[in-house]
């Protein structure tokens, strides 16, 4: 028991700071200590969480991007470092050395906000939502629009320099001109396509009780997608906008819906028939009867 109780004391001895610190520096000293110790608790979170996350359209984890750029090495080793020169220093040293530690974890800690900001942008994923949208439309898997590998590759230069902030804020661009490449992909799959071309489904509920007609066919009620946001497709990070086609009889009920434009991920594409079918319409008037008709809407699925 003696044995135990002097290596207790030597531990305590090496653990303390030195008998001739304040009492203020003493505390100061702890509250660094907690302060890395949780900057090492969110590292290790991040850490485990990379092992089921998803790769970024550069082929990165966000594991990575924080250990190049704020988890380093060099803060790694230099904190403890410097706390443990400050608990063997005088008060002016000590001081020294915590201010220096203290900036090193404020700045890991900054950048890694920063970083995480930029891992919640939609535009972390723009590749793979192309890459599902040209599978499911039989288009090419390597985009071309011009706009859109510009937006890129302006991004791409922020992010190799260390600017989250910029990236971030410049990822906007790559959302806005990959929504321009799908639209065009759409306007031009609306003109070549033709209703012997679609694979139509029949609907499976009885028929919604519309009144009236109008000179135009139309939609009278739509429900919202987040009604039919598969819950699954949200949890894969799966968003798209789908055409959908529905073939509306002069009794102003839709007997048929198939989809134009696929989003590339068939739950959502199954969503928006769903969607289809409960809405309800209106037939259109020619010559003073109503006629059947086909109408073709958007259906679009976006994580807020």
């Amino acid at each position: 028991m003696f044995r135990t109780f002097i290596l207790m004391s030597i531990a305590l001895v090496f653990a303390c700071p030195d008998a001739s610190a304040s009492a203020t520096t003493r505390k100061r000293i702890s509250t660094v200590e907690k302060q890395y110790t949780l900057m090492q608790m969110w590292h290790r979170s991040a850490k485990s969480e990379s092992q089921s996350a998803p790769r970024d359209w550069r082929g990165r984890l966000k594991i990575d991007d924080l250990e190049q750029w704020a988890y380093t090495s060099s803060v790694n080793e230099r904190v403890p470092e410097l706390l443990e020169t400050a608990r063997k220093s005088d008060d002016a040293q000590a001081k020294t050395a915590l201010d220096d530690a203290t900036r090193l974890i404020d700045d890991a800690s900054a950048r890694a906000r920063d970083i995480a900001n930029y891992w919640r942008s939609s535009s972390v994923s723009w590749r793979s939502r192309w890459n599902a949208f040209a599978t499911g439309n039989g288009l090419t898997a390597e985009p071309t629009d011009a706009g859109l590998l510009a937006a890129e590759q302006k991004v791409r230069a922020l992010l190799d320099a260390g600017d989250f902030i910029g990236a971030t804020a410049a990822s906007s661009q790559i959302d806005t001109a990959l929504e321009a490449a799908m639209r065009g992909a759409a306007a031009t799959r609306m003109a070549a396509v033709s209703n012997a071309d679609l694979r139509y489904v029949q609907r499976s509920t009885p028929c919604p009780e519309t009144q009236g007609s109008a000179p135009k066919l139309g939609i009278v009620r739509a429900p919202s997608p987040d009604e039919y946001y598969p819950p699954a497709s949200k949890r894969r990070d799966e968003q798209g906008a789908i055409l959908v086609r529905a073939h509306v009889a002069p009794t102003s009920c839709a007997t048929e819906f198939a989809v134009v434009m696929s989003s590339g991920y068939p739950e959502l594409d199954q969503a928006a028939l769903r969607l289809a079918e409960a809405s309800t319409y209106v037939a259109a008037i020619e010559n003073g009867q109503t006629v059947e008709g086909y109408l073709t809407f958007k259906v679009k699925f976006t994580i807020n």
